[in-house]
């Protein structure tokens, strides 16, 4: 559930795709939630879009533990049980005409 906490009301339910959520973290424009599950799933929202995901990748074969949003780059990260670490390009849009794009950075 989001809440606006000055307002003290509801703003939106997201239903977030996974059963055991692991840890999440909100992008700095505010709209944009990715979320790690112990069922080894990734989840992007777009707030303005829809309660539900947005995009639904699987890349580890363990739990997601940690997902981050870079502070200033178009860059987010999660980190598994698996022992690796996935870094993505997620462009994030302000047009509600065009998607936003998520492409895994090649090491």
């Amino acid at each position: 559930r989001c809440y606006d906490l000055q307002k003290q009301e509801l703003v939106k339910i997201v239903q977030p795709g996974a059963r055991w959520i692991s840890s999440f973290d909100i992008h700095s424009g505010g709209d944009n939630l990715i979320v790690g599950s112990y069922d080894r799933r990734l989840l992007w929202h777009d707030l303005d879009l829809s309660s539900r995901p947005y995009k639904t990748m699987r890349f580890h074969s363990e739990a997601i533990r940690a997902v981050k949003y870079h502070r200033n780059l178009p860059l987010f990260a999660d980190a598994s049980d698996d022992g690796t670490l996935q870094i993505f390009h997620g462009k994030v849009v302000s047009d509600l005409m065009e998607n936003a794009t998520i492409v895994p950075v090649k090491m």
